[in-house]
């Protein structure tokens, strides 16, 4: 039951986030809106936002999110998972018509009929909307949600792939280069085992450059104790604009 209420708790913050956002955006914003017709294609302009949106959507999911999930998840599953929350729509509708997305695209027109690849659609195009207008968002809108809705259909696999404090530092860590780089950036450690001491360092490679470059180094008497506190200065020196 605690846990329940937990995941109920994440999914009401994800949400109001997210509404809010939608809301201070549709008070300030006085751009053209593109009326539907039923079964109507969507306009050129929402076309190239959905594109743009799955992008992020398919490099993210199979990327950070399956990161996110700290297990070793056979593909075969996963794929299983996309076609459930992606291809089936159901999930994806329910997020964008409870934060106002739906009501915001249609301005009082009337939206074409809501399937599957519409609802895909629409969702992508918030994606690109959030990339844009509010990155330190996406965040909620993709990986915390979709995490979420693992944590629901597969709970047992959630159960023992939970999330060690340092999984969860790294994952924060990653969404914060994101948000500083305005990119993705690619994080690995090293660690250097001494008699006494560990010496250890987090390096990283925005995706478009060559080289990795060291984020910070620091020795701890222990590999445990080094990686914490690693993340916990990194997060604080980005915080701090560092």
């Amino acid at each position: 039951m605690a846990k329940g209420k937990a995941s109920a708790h994440a999914l009401k913050s994800i949400l109001f986030q997210l509404e809010q956002a939608i809301v201070g955006w549709s008070a300030t914003s006085h751009g053209k809106r593109f009326g539907f017709i039923a079964d109507a294609p969507l306009p050129p302009l929402y076309q190239v936002s959905a594109l743009r949106g799955e992008a992020i959507l398919l490099g993210r999911f199979f990327g950070d999110v399956r990161q996110g999930t700290a297990a070793d998840i056979p593909d075969q599953l996963w794929l299983e998972f996309w076609q459930q929350v992606i291809e089936e729509g159901g999930h994806l509708f329910n997020l964008i018509s409870r934060i106002g997305w739906l009501d915001l695209l249609n301005q009082g027109a009337t939206l074409p009929t809501l399937h599957p690849s519409t609802a895909k659609s629409y969702y992508c195009m918030l994606l690109d909307w959030l990339s844009i207008q509010a990155p330190h968002l996406l965040h909620l809108a993709l990986d915390d949600y979709m995490l979420h809705l693992w944590r629901q259909q597969f709970p047992a696999q959630a159960q023992v792939s939970g999330r060690t404090q340092v999984e969860q530092s790294r994952h924060q860590l990653e969404v914060m280069l994101r948000q500083v780089y305005q990119q993705p950036v690619a994080l690995r450690e090293s660690f250097q085992q001494h008699e006494d001491r560990v010496l250890f360092g987090l390096h990283i490679k925005p995706i478009d450059q060559n080289d990795w470059k060291c984020l910070l180094e620091l020795e701890r008497p222990r590999l445990k104790s080094a990686r914490t506190a690693a993340y916990t200065q990194a997060m604080q020196m980005l915080k701090k604009g560092n």
